[in-house]
């Protein structure tokens, strides 16, 4: 076989090998990260947000509440591709953060949003002893805040709640959560509609026909997201059974497109997740919706992963590997980046035990979650290539001297035989055969 040939044969099983081995190092994992900047990190929160700028790959959170309960409204940006807080007061060019205009309040139990022409949303949350229903617009190349002036009919202030972005009718929809101080209820049944292009509250209209599969009861710190075919998945959540209250783990579905509520049985092969309240869920690339932590029925932090295939309503939980996973916590906020992870920050473990830690989670295979994978991954190339390389020389270096011992010992055979014409083909064919330096000859 040629040499060329097997040096391509041995050079693409390498790099297959290689980065298959990297690819099922990093699925469904937890991804070891150094981080700097950690002197910039916000404080310990929990019921803040965070929000993807996919402009320059960073993650915004705002506000939240300590372990005594008092909410701020400190804005921090975390660099995803640098995994490094930035400093105090600087957005992601590293130039003074100017958060001109109407700042909104501290808060914590609120929902923030993003449209595509880079504006971040908050809607509602809590003080000590107000809950709010005002909404305010962040954008996320001025650093500007604005206190949105808005029309129609205007909700009830709301913490806890869930919402999505409808982007195709420049609307937020809004579900469920509590207009009451106490998280034991009543919670809200409603779901609500904002068109951030006219700043109006649009009144929905319901009927027994929208209502048929929508959820009985209120829910409190569930989660909400939107699939690629424009449905918004409710899971989770606290909710009041009679007087007392209990903790949901079931799947609603409302159709956006049509806005009406529609049916979510789930695949009776698929298994169930635990009960859970204050948990996260996020979309994924592959279509499917991934759930971790949260409280469980008893109110005590759980850690586990759990993945909704949306096609196929079933639930499969997530044997996450890697070293140093987060611990169990609920009120802490995921984002997805544009590089199929899953950045978890904050949160808490318990009533008293507050956290401003942050973790990445690799979704799928085959991706450079970072600028430090790339170089990683070049330099595993590199090395490959260099090995590659040498054995082609090897083969090279062992065919040339197979082939002089054959043609000397042929040389002997016809100076032993005086064979003169033997032993003139054997010279020209020696000196026709003097192998040339390896990539000369390829």
């Amino acid at each position: 076989m040629n040499k060329s040939l097997i040096c391509v044969l041995l050079l693409s099983f390498c790099l297959f090998n290689v980065s298959k081995s990297f690819s099922n190092f990093v699925t469904d994992s937890w991804i070891t990260i150094v981080i700097s900047g950690t002197e910039n990190a916000p404080k310990a929160v929990s019921l803040h947000s965070a929000a993807l700028n996919p402009i320059n790959n960073t993650m915004i959170v705002f506000g939240g509440k300590d372990s005594s309960y008092t909410p701020t409204n400190n804005l921090t940006i975390y660099d995803l591709l640098q995994d490094s807080w930035l400093p105090k007061n600087s957005n992601a060019n590293h130039t003074a953060l100017n958060l001109a205009g109407s700042v909104p309040s501290a808060r914590y139990g609120h929902v923030a949003l993003t449209t595509s022409d880079n504006k971040m949303f908050i809607f509602g949350g809590r003080n000590q002893s107000t809950i709010f229903n005002d909404i305010y617009k962040y954008n996320m190349i001025t650093d500007n805040w604005e206190l949105i002036t808005v029309t129609g009919k205007i909700p009830k202030g709301r913490w806890g709640h869930s919402g999505v972005l409808y982007s195709i009718n420049n609307c937020f929809y809004f579900f469920g959560g509590s207009d009451s101080l106490s998280r034991e209820g009543p919670f809200l049944t409603d779901i609500i509609k904002f068109d951030f292009e006219r700043n109006e509250w649009i009144e929905m209209v319901t009927t027994e026909e929208t209502q048929l599969f929508a959820p009985k009861v209120g829910l409190f710190l569930h989660t909400s997201i939107l699939t690629l075919t424009n449905q918004m998945i409710v899971f989770g959540g606290k909710y009041k059974n009679g007087t007392t209250s209990s903790v949901s783990n079931s799947i609603y579905i409302f159709d956006a497109e049509n806005e009406n509520w529609i049916n979510a049985t789930l695949n009776t092969t698929s298994s169930t997740p635990d009960s859970r309240y204050g948990h996260t869920a996020v979309l994924t690339p592959l279509g499917t919706m991934l759930v971790f932590a949260g409280n469980d029925s008893t109110s005590n932090a759980v850690s586990s992963v759990w993945r909704y295939n949306i096609a196929y309503s079933t639930w499969e939980f997530v044997s996450s590997i890697g070293s140093g996973g987060p611990d169990a916590r609920s009120g802490h906020t995921s984002i997805t980046t544009l590089f199929n992870t899953m950045i978890t920050f904050g949160g808490q473990s318990s009533a008293t035990k507050y956290l401003n830690d942050l973790y990445k989670y690799n979704i799928i295979n085959s991706v450079l979650r970072s600028s430090s994978d790339g170089t990683t991954l070049v330099v595993l190339l590199s090395l490959v290539g260099a090995m590659i390389i040498g054995l082609c020389f090897a083969l090279d270096y062992i065919t040339e001297k197979n082939e002089i011992a054959r043609l000397e010992r042929l040389e002997k055979d016809a100076i032993a035989k005086n064979n003169e014409l033997e032993l003139e083909r054997i010279k020209k064919e020696r000196k026709d055969k003097q192998l040339q330096p390896l990539f000369e000859k390829f």
